[in-house]
């Protein structure tokens, strides 16, 4: 499975990279980049993506905002999602539990951490 593209999503290009370099620790190798939600769809109307790792805090569109638009294209749906935050607001978890998040991640993220969320959506090594 490690064989699926990965759209890292973030408006912080830093952020980006070390969330590249850790699922390129993990095996994965090919990747989508977008630097906000809107450009995030973009990507996801043109590639198949089989995971979605996003920031929350992300203008025009947030993190919060592409998870509801991709639980509500049933083209999209089923795609894993992984959202980071470095907000403390316990409220967005909440809702993005009722969206339909896959898995909700605060910042900073470790290594371990990450790549047991992962592991938990797709499968071990």
């Amino acid at each position: 499975m490690k064989s699926r593209k990965v759209l890292v999503v973030d408006d912080i290009e830093g952020m980006r990279l070390i969330v590249k370099d850790m699922l390129e620790e993990m095996g994965f190798s090919s990747f989508e980049e977008a630097i906000d939600g809107a450009s995030a769809l973009e990507v996801l109307r043109k590639e198949k993506v089989g995971l979605v790792v996003s920031d929350f805090n992300m203008t025009p569109r947030s993190g919060l905002e592409l998870l509801r638009e991709i639980k509500a294209d049933p083209s999209l749906r089923e795609i894993p999602f992984i959202l980071v935050t470095s907000e403390t607001e316990v409220q967005i978890a909440q809702d993005a539990k009722k969206m339909g998040v896959t898995a909700f991640m605060k910042k900073p993220i470790n290594f371990g951490s990450f790549k047991e969320h992962v592991e938990t959506i797709i499968g071990p090594s």
